[in-house]
């Protein structure tokens, strides 16, 4: 065994009052024989930590990063007796020089972008700092059955427009529903400023058939003729009372409260194997800034709609998202990560099927009733949830994305539907994508 360059540490320094770790006492020391690499460090407080490498000063590619174990990509307790293996051999990289380590240290109520949740044991969580870090890729079939993949939407204090561009629009003007006109969709989707307050996490995928029977136990519908195939789908019949209820008192309040659900719920099976309380269904407005990822355009691709009659093609929305005459089999959806991201690393956020929201559906001036005074003019809302509903006015929950059974103008970031089955009811063309807060490792 040889002692090399020590370390190059760092504590991840973030605005906004976050408690950070120091990391301190750092040996990086190489096997000859094996070229095995162990970094042995002290931690003054619990912390999320991550490890970079470097040759000669030079960081080594992400993905040789996969083959890291030991105290790292995940919550670590303060201690002085931590340590990680890092194997450049089994990545492919053989090493030639000095190494170093650089640790960041993360606070616990702002991570790593990437936390991928083990849905085979419970309460088992890692995180990675960046997408090429993540073992086998983003788009490995495990996770879309044995581990829910979420990435940090950087979202707190950011004003962006929700909705259809004010007061013109954009190419929608048929395919939503039927007789719709253009005037009709713009009046539901009326564009207006909004911030959030916190970041979060999003999941990847829409929830898949295995992820669920992972979670709950239990299989939605029987096996198709691929197996595979159909147990990488999105998860469909989703009741909302059945995935979360309705709890007296609690209006959900996304992203900080109102994130009580039922005892007997879905949602409170999958908190309780996953060990993240905060897990559940988006806001409309939380929904919509994570598939647009910076875009204002139709699609999140940064392109618009080519063509949103109903029953034509559009060759744009083909690249994103799975819909009428883009998806081969129209009776039932595709599996998820076929298509491209977004900017976010997001994936089927066009159409495939509709997810799920917490808010209750309102359209045209009821739902404009929950903008800002002055929305007109700019006024920002701030962290919107839908309409009160304490006089039971509204009786379906709000739903975006569109489906494969339906054209592109179903399909937009700015498309909101409301879900065709009351609450208690499920609808083959209804699934979901959890969401969660970012201090999961606080609370």
């Amino acid at each position: 065994m040889r002692i090399l360059l020590s370390f190059l540490s760092t504590a991840a320094l973030f605005a906004g009052g976050h408690a950070l770790a120091a990391i301190t006492d750092v040996e990086v020391s190489e096997f000859e024989a094996s070229g095995n690499v162990t970094v042995s460090y002290s931690l003054d407080a619990d912390a999320i930590v991550t490890c970079e490498m470097l040759v000669d000063g030079v960081a080594v590619p992400d993905t040789a990063l996969v083959t890291l174990v030991g105290d790292v990509n995940r919550k670590i307790a303060a201690g002085d007796s931590c340590r990680i293996v890092w194997f450049p051999a089994a990545s492919g990289l053989t090493v030639s020089g000095k190494v170093s380590a650089r640790l960041t240290a993360w606070p616990l109520d702002n991570p790593p972008d990437f936390m991928a949740v083990d849905l085979t044991v419970k309460n088992s969580r890692r995180y990675y700092a960046s997408a090429g870090q993540i073992p086998f890729g983003i788009t490995n079939d495990i996770y879309k059955t044995d581990i829910l993949l979420m990435r940090k939407i950087p979202a707190a204090g950011v004003v962006w427009r929700m909705g259809q561009p004010y007061p013109d629009g954009e190419n929608c003007a048929t395919g939503n529903s039927a007789g719709s006109t253009k005037a009709d969709i713009l009046n539901n989707e009326t564009g207006h400023m909004v911030s959030l307050t916190n970041d979060y996490y999003a999941a990847i995928f829409m929830t898949t058939r295995h992820q669920y029977w992972r979670m709950t136990g239990t299989m939605k519908g029987a096996y198709g003729a691929n197996v595979q195939h159909w147990l990488t789908e999105p998860v469909a019949y989703i009741a909302y009372d059945g995935l979360r209820g309705a709890v007296d008192g609690e209006f959900p309040g996304w992203p900080m409260g109102g994130h009580a659900v039922k005892a007997d719920s879905v949602l409170r099976r999958i908190r309780d194997f996953t060990g993240i309380e905060s897990l559940d269904l988006p806001t409309e407005a939380e929904w919509e800034y994570a598939c647009r990822a910076g875009t204002g355009s139709s699609l999140n691709s940064g392109k618009e709609c080519s063509d949103t009659t109903s029953r034509h093609p559009d060759k744009n929305m083909a690249e994103v998202g799975w819909m009428q005459y883009n998806e081969p089999n129209r009776n039932a959806p595709m599996p998820v990560g076929l298509l491209k991201p977004n900017n976010w690393n997001l994936y089927d956020c066009h159409g495939n099927l509709f997810e799920l929201c917490l808010d209750w559906w309102s359209g045209g001036d009821d739902y404009r009733a929950t903008f800002a005074v002055g929305w007109e003019n700019g006024a920002v809302t701030v962290a919107p949830d839908g309409p009160d509903n304490a006089d039971g006015k509204f009786s379906k929950r709000a739903a975006r994305s569109g489906s494969h059974f339906y054209g592109s103008g179903w399909s937009r970031s700015a498309s909101r539907i409301r879900n065709a089955a009351p609450d208690d009811d499920t609808s083959q063309h209804f699934g979901f994508r959890l969401f969660c807060r970012v201090d999961t490792e606080k609370n």
